[in-house]
């Protein structure tokens, strides 16, 4: 109820397409933000797909022959349909990140998990590789999962080297640079719903 409540709010969505999305995410994981997420996503592709027709429009021009009513309908601002967030259910349930997340060793979760916050507090997508690694090592120790991310500068250096050799994050590995830059190169969305499914969830959040 909360989640239908919350996108019945959203303007231009066909009211079974709130109810199919509300449904999806109630029985799964009851998140608020992943409904959210899908209905963003939905009236994304809604969206394409009006630009697609206009396009099209635009081409076929003097030639269209189709009744004038048929036309005009198109031409109107479209409803966030049914198939419109079956496409964006589709999309985030089977991301490849989010799966590929799932599976990482903790340590690496925990590090995604800390460039995340790092990231939401600095305001800017690429923030100091220190900043992150301080981080990490403070939730890791206030959590009791000291042993899992150890304060040595080699193993930070060679986790982050693997998780940008599969194009999570990016790192600025410059000999100039003491303290380089790193960003997060997958939607934080797919970061927050995969670490989610992980029990360590909440005692990462600090």
């Amino acid at each position: 109820k909360i989640i239908h409540a919350r996108l019945t709010g959203l303007s231009n969505f066909d009211s079974d397409a709130i109810e199919l999305c509300s449904r999806k995410v109630a029985s799964t994981t009851g998140d608020v933000r992943k409904a959210l997420h899908i209905a963003r996503r939905a009236a994304e592709i809604c969206r394409e797909q009006e630009e697609e027709t206009k396009r099209k429009q635009d081409v076929g021009g003097e030639n269209d022959d189709r009744p004038k009513e048929e036309v005009e309908d198109m031409t109107r601002r479209p409803s966030v349909s049914i198939r419109n967030v079956i496409q964006a259910t589709e999309e985030l349930f089977h991301s490849p990140y989010i799966q590929y997340i799932l599976h990482l060793p903790a340590s690496q979760k925990f590090f995604l998990n800390s460039l995340m916050l790092e990231t939401k507090k600095r305001q800017s997508p690429q923030v100091e590789y220190q900043n992150v690694v301080d981080r990490c090592i403070r939730i890791a120790t206030t959590s009791g999962y000291q042993h899992i991310v150890p304060d040595a500068p080699a193993y930070f250096a060679q986790l982050t080297h693997s998780l940008a050799n599969v194009h999570i994050i990016s790192f600025e590995n410059s000999k100039k640079s003491r303290n380089p830059m790193v960003q997060l190169l997958v939607h934080q969305d797919d970061v927050h719903f995969a670490l989610r499914e992980d029990e360590m969830w909440g005692k990462l959040q600090h």
